[in-house]
């Protein structure tokens, strides 16, 4: 009979993706991730990945049986959560969060406090997501967009409008601010490289920084619309146009569905939306 710990380093390479972030997760050494999946997959009578392309991939016949695993520590990680719940409130259960900046920082950090009023038994530890679809680590995932991939279920959350802001200062050049490249494909970048015609001049990761570039430079940039507007220097491009709207969507993993800390989580993260839309 395998080892159940060596299925949780089996399953922390799975969503991290490399042994060397599943290693760090766990708070050990990529030789002993190493050594245990190796010995799972022994145990097991076949490979637990197989390499492509020159990348390891999960093998295909494992399926099944990650999803056994998966919903195991899904269960697993419920259960605890009642007992901590009934065991003290003092020691409340942690639920790791992942959000891009923005969302982070600007929409769910100022109603933390409410959440702890509200649902004392659950702490939040927020992480920045640009971008990614993955978990890893994660109990949920907010982003723009729904996952297209692995066992996750995904609720819409919320929405943002975006808008093209000029300095008061600017005189209507092309020159702008926007984000990296990544990002190039997301609709706020998308509007302004339709209406400037050129790459931006300076790139930033997060909308904060890219508004201290616009505040910096006197250039335009794509902004959320809350804190465009919110900004006395700024005014929008066209402001009788309809702004870009995302959805935001929040993910966690098939395997938590009766969790009821998930889910008041995600009423607490829908409510921040509606409160920072007005």
């Amino acid at each position: 009979m395998p080892n159940w710990d060596d299925f949780r380093f089996f399953l922390a390479v799975r969503k991290c993706g490399t042994m060397v972030a599943a290693a760090k997760v766990l708070g050990t050494n990529v030789a002993t991730v190493s050594r245990r999946v190796e010995r799972l997959g022994q145990e097991i009578g076949l490979p637990l990945f197989i390499k492509v392309s020159g990348a390891w991939q999960l093998n295909p016949v494992m399926e099944p049986l990650v999803a056994l695993a998966e919903n195991f520590e899904g269960r697993l990680a419920y259960e605890q959560a009642k007992l901590d719940g009934q065991a003290s409130a003092a020691s409340p259960s942690r639920l790791k969060l992942g959000a891009p900046p923005f969302v982070g920082a600007g929409i769910l950090a100022p109603c933390l406090g409410a959440s702890h009023r509200n649902n004392p038994n659950i702490a939040i530890d927020l992480y920045d997501r640009p971008t990614g679809t993955s978990l890893n680590e994660l109990d949920i995932l907010i982003r723009g967009g729904p996952p297209e991939q692995g066992r996750l279920i995904t609720r819409r959350v919320g929405h943002i409008h975006y808008r093209l802001y000029r300095h008061i200062e600017n005189d209507g050049g092309t020159d702008w601010v926007g984000l990296t490249t990544e990002y190039d494909s997301s609709p706020p970048m998308k509007l302004a490289q339709g209406r400037f015609q050129r790459p931006p001049v300076m790139r930033a990761s997060q909308f904060n920084q890219l508004l201290t570039f616009a505040l910096a430079t006197r250039m335009s940039a794509p902004l959320p619309v809350a804190l465009g507007d919110s900004n006395p220097h700024l005014r929008a491009i066209e402001p009788d146009m309809e702004p870009v709207r995302i959805d935001y969507w929040a993910a966690y993993h098939s395997s938590r569905k009766s969790d009821c800390n998930i889910h008041e989580t995600l009423k607490w993260i829908a409510e921040c939306f509606k409160i920072s839309a007005g």
